[in-house]
């Protein structure tokens, strides 16, 4: 990447560029999407969940990037914290592709090519226990990687 091209928010630490909830409710106001949530709710964006399960504090920009133990580290503290606050109840988290492969790397304890490539709109599912210490023990996947819902019916994927 030529960095006499980057933007210039680039540079900026990534915690600093994300939006507070006044500021995101603000913008989804003046979106089709808002307009559908406004039709069903008063409240667009709550507000008590507007602050991150594992804050990201680092000073993370262009040139100095979250290193691979760190990434894992995180999906470790964002998966364990996410099932104790929850012993009882599912929980779904949505991402893209390299969340997604890092929780199943730490919560299986296997390596990532097991898990293979997620793509896009892919989900797994974990199960876990959680003791009266919430201690989260996880159990085998049920699932793994599935995105056969978006998938044509009549292709070899979709059969398989």
């Amino acid at each position: 990447v030529d960095v006499a091209t980057l933007h210039p928010k680039a540079r900026e630490p990534a915690h600093e560029l994300f939006l507070s909830p006044t500021e995101m409710e603000a913008i989804l106001r003046h979106t089709t999407c808002g307009e559908a949530i406004q039709s069903r709710s008063t409240d667009i964006v709550n507000a008590s969940y507007a602050n991150s399960a594992v804050p990201l504090t680092d000073e993370f920009c262009w040139g100095r990037f979250e290193s691979r133990k760190m990434q894992l580290a995180r999906a470790k503290t964002l998966a364990d914290t996410l099932a104790a606050r929850h012993p009882t109840e599912t929980i779904l988290l949505l991402s893209h592709g390299s969340p997604v492969t890092h929780i199943f790397e730490v919560v299986s304890g296997k390596d990532w090519t097991v898990h293979g490539v997620c793509g896009y709109a892919s989900f797994s599912t974990y199960q876990h226990e959680s003791d009266e210490k919430t201690n989260v023990c996880w159990k085998e996947a049920t699932v793994v990687n599935n995105s056969t819902h978006k998938l044509d019916e009549n292709s070899a994927e979709y059969k398989s």
